[in-house]
C-alpha cells in the first residue's frame, strides 16, 4: 500500500508503480483537471484493477443551492452518474455505481 497526498504526503514515485485497487477518498472534488488526473491514476492500475472514487454526486437542480458540498471553497468539480459513466467510456472501464458516494471502475 502506498499513499499520495500533493500537501501531505508527495511522493511520486507512486505513479511509477501498477496497483490492484486505488482508492481516492474525498478527493475527486478537488480536482482541477479531472480526466488528466484520472488517467494519471488509470495508468497506475494493472489489468483487472479497481479504480475506487468517493464523492458527494451532484444533486438535483432544485436541490444545488442549499447544496452543503458546494459551500467548501475547496470543492470545485462536482459529479452526477452520467459524468461518471461518461468518464469511464474515455477510459473504457466496466463501471459499478455501488452506493450514494461510492464509485467503482475496473481496467
Amino acid at each position: 500500500m502506498d499513499i499520495y497526498d500533493l500537501f501531505f504526503a508527495d511522493d511520486r514515485s507512486v505513479f511509477k508503480k501498477k496497483y490492484d485497487f486505488i482508492c481516492a477518498t474525498e478527493v475527486a472534488e478537488h480536482l482541477h483537471h479531472p480526466m488528466v488526473d484520472l488517467n494519471r491514476l488509470w495508468n497506475c492500475l494493472k489489468p483487472g484493477g479497481f479504480l475506487g472514487l468517493m464523492t458527494d454526486l451532484l444533486p438535483a437542480k432544485s436541490a444545488f443551492p442549499s447544496w452543503h458540498y458546494k459551500r467548501d471553497e475547496t470543492h470545485i468539480t462536482f459529479f452526477s452518474i452520467a459524468t461518471f459513466k461518461w468518464i469511464a467510456r474515455q477510459l473504457q472501464a466496466d463501471f459499478f455505481f455501488e452506493k450514494e458516494r461510492v464509485i467503482i471502475f475496473q481496467k
